[in-house]
């Protein structure tokens, strides 16, 4: 059995069903739904959404705790009442074989704090896409057929770029130890949660099989803290962070500080924005990447 857990903020009705219907047609029927209400009050909505689905093993649940979005997270999971659980984001949708396949690797591998996999990009339309950072992404990760992460040299395959979707993974409960989601990021939650788990001498896992569709649109958090900087500055901090846990002659160390993963990432932003004559944004970019890194 697995929960598939989708935390809620607000969510879009249609992208949330959307998400709900991906978990009802997997082809492998072996788990619980759970719906994860993380807003200031109950969700009204939400909770009548959640009754439809009464004739499945679904729950919703109301978030009495922490409200951010790590808080929602790790509510989620430990509100979970299965080994295995699936952080399901509400504007995404899994493959039909999502279950069936990581259940699969969960068995080859018990010993795992949490499993991967690749993932399709699509748009506010549901069409694929192909974006630079996706791109980057495909190419920096590992080729061997199963990405293996696990201390010093799993730490420095992710600084040089993190290629996990976060909301692929499927987390065993029982290995996690005390990590947990720190509520102080708003866009490094996830790669401060991988750190964690390796830094603990926990293992982490991957496939390149696409078992999950991540949707980028404007309304998506990922993007609204790119435009704003704001993912840039908590990617130096915890670089850095992660940089002053390590020793001189640490390997971990030297990429860690050299943080070039983000400078590349604000130069592609740079001249993306002047081809597009978008020049103020352009600036913005610049000056960060001037000033800050």
């Amino acid at each position: 059995m697995i929960t598939i857990a989708i935390p809620c903020y607000k969510p879009d009705f249609n992208y949330l069903e959307q998400a709900i219907n991906s978990v009802l047609t997997q082809s492998l029927d072996c788990y619980e739904l759970l719906i994860v209400d993380g807003e200031e009050v109950p969700n009204l909505e939400l909770q009548k959404l959640a009754k439809k689905y009464q004739h499945v093993p679904a729950r919703y649940i109301y978030n009495t705790a922490d409200k951010t979005m790590a808080g929602n997270w790790n509510f989620a999971i430990q509100s979970s009442q299965t080994e295995l659980v699936t952080l399901l984001h509400s504007d995404d949708f899994l493959e039909t074989n999502y279950i069936l396949r990581m259940t699969q690797i969960v068995g080859l591998h018990p010993g795992v704090a949490a499993y991967f996999c690749g993932a399709s990009i699509v748009d506010e339309s549901s069409r694929t896409i192909i974006s630079f950072p996706d791109l980057v992404k495909y190419f920096i990760r590992p080729r061997t057929k199963f990405i293996t992460l696990q201390g010093e040299k799993g730490i420095i395959s992710l600084l040089k770029g993190c290629y996990i979707f976060c909301p692929t993974i499927c987390y065993r409960k029982s290995k996690l130890g005390n990590c947990v989601f720190n509520k102080k990021w708003k866009m490094v939650t996830d790669l401060q949660f991988y750190i964690d788990l390796l830094i603990a001498n926990k293992q982490v896992l991957g496939v390149h099989d696409k078992l999950y569709t991540y949707r980028r649109h404007k309304e998506n958090q990922t993007s609204k803290l790119t435009v704003n900087c704001e993912r840039f500055n908590e990617e130096v901090i915890i670089y850095d962070q992660i940089a002053n846990l390590f020793s001189n002659s640490s390997k971990v160390k030297l990429v860690a500080s050299k943080k070039r993963i983000i400078k590349l990432h604000l130069f592609f932003l740079i001249v993306k924005n002047i081809l597009f004559f978008r020049f103020q944004l352009a600036y913005r970019y610049f000056k960060f990447l001037k000033t800050s890194v």
